[in-house]
C-alpha cells in the first residue's frame, strides 16, 4: 500500500542517516579532542570547528554532464553536514564529496547554500543524504587520494 511504502521509504532513509553518523562521529570525537571550542550557535546539532581538505563533484541526477570537481576545505561539520570554504561559487544542487580519514570517507548530499564571503571565497553548507562507496565514483579516485595527508 501507498501506507507501508512511505513507512519503508522513511525507515531506510533513516538507516543511511545513520551510517553517515556512525562515520561522521569519527571526525567529530577527532576534532572535538583536539579542539574544546564548540560552536554556540543555536541549532539541533552540534557543530565541531575543523578544517580539512574536500573534494566537491557537483552533479544533475538527470544528466551525464558534470562540473569540475573543486577542493575546498572544510570550516565545520555536524552529523547532518558541513559549511565548507570554496573559491567557486557553486549552484544549490547535488554534490558528491570526500573528505580522508583513514581511507577515503565519501557522501552525495546536496547544496543548501552558496554565499559570496568577499576576497574570492564562498561559504557552502552541504546537507549529507547518504554514505557511498568510493568505488562508486571511480572515475575521482585519483582526485580523491590527494586528500591523504603526508605523515
Amino acid at each position: 500500500t501507498l501506507f507501508s511504502r512511505g513507512l519503508s521509504s522513511q525507515i531506510s532513509a533513516r538507516k543511511r542517516k545513520q551510517e553517515i553518523w556512525k562515520k561522521v562521529g569519527r571526525i567529530i570525537d577527532r576534532a572535538a579532542a583536539q579542539s574544546a571550542m564548540i560552536s554556540k550557535e543555536q541549532r539541533k546539532d552540534r557543530r565541531i570547528p575543523i578544517s580539512m581538505p574536500v573534494l566537491i563533484q557537483p552533479y544533475s541526477e538527470d544528466s551525464t554532464d558534470r562540473m569540475s570537481p573543486v577542493y575546498a576545505l572544510t570550516k565545520d561539520i555536524s552529523e547532518e553536514g558541513m559549511a565548507i570554504v570554496a573559491d567557486s561559487a557553486l549552484p544549490k544542487m547535488h554534490i558528491f564529496c570526500a573528505l580522508w580519514c583513514d581511507g577515503p570517507l565519501c557522501f552525495v548530499g546536496c547544496i543548501r547554500q552558496s554565499r559570496n564571503m568577499g576576497g574570492g571565497f564562498y561559504h557552502i553548507g552541504i546537507e549529507f543524504d547518504e554514505l557511498v562507496n568510493v568505488a562508486d565514483w571511480d572515475e575521482l579516485r585519483p582526485a580523491i587520494s590527494l586528500l591523504k595527508p603526508e605523515m
